[in-house]
């Protein structure tokens, strides 16, 4: 229903997190976050989808003074829709949305390269994720660099 349900720290953050994960959920990464939006956990947080039309309101009362506080943020970085069941009622906010995988909702997602690619899902287990270091490319990319290789090779 469009409540901020965790906040966390930007630069470097890599933690282990426990989101719900039997519905469709939509995770924001923004920039200038409003001090005044309450990032309490589960109901505590602010509504900021009010009249719950999909749509993330343009500004708001987020800490309940009755006084509007303007913008929730600057700017959307990156965002992202897990998907569990399509047309349940759950709202999606962003249009980045991935799954669902089988009958579930995504365990695990991912980019590749660098960030800037689709949204994939990955490995119900996790994978083997190294944030803020290189990781092992899938092997499919391995495959088509040791055939790009054996094709110059064979050119020579």
């Amino acid at each position: 229903t469009g409540v901020a349900d965790l906040v966390l720290p930007g630069s470097g953050t890599s933690q282990t997190l426990n989101f719900e994960n039997s519905d469709n959920v939509t995770h924001l990464l923004v920039t200038d976050l409003n001090p005044a939006i309450n990032t309490g956990s589960g109901f505590g947080g602010s509504d900021l989808d009010v009249d719950d039309d999909g749509i993330i309101d343009a500004t708001g009362d987020y800490d309940g003074d009755l006084i509007d506080d303007g913008a929730p943020w600057t700017s959307i970085v990156d965002s992202i829709g897990l998907v569990e069941t399509v047309g349940s009622g759950d709202l999606l906010y962003g249009s980045n949305l991935v799954g669902p995988d089988g009958s579930f909702v995504p365990a695990h997602v991912y980019r590749f390269p660098n960030g800037s690619g689709p949204w994939n899902i990955g490995s119900f287990g996790g994978g083997f994720d190294t944030p803020g270091l290189p990781n092992i490319p899938e092997p499919a990319s391995i495959m088509l660099l040791g055939l790009g290789a054996l094709g110059l090779i064979r050119r020579r």
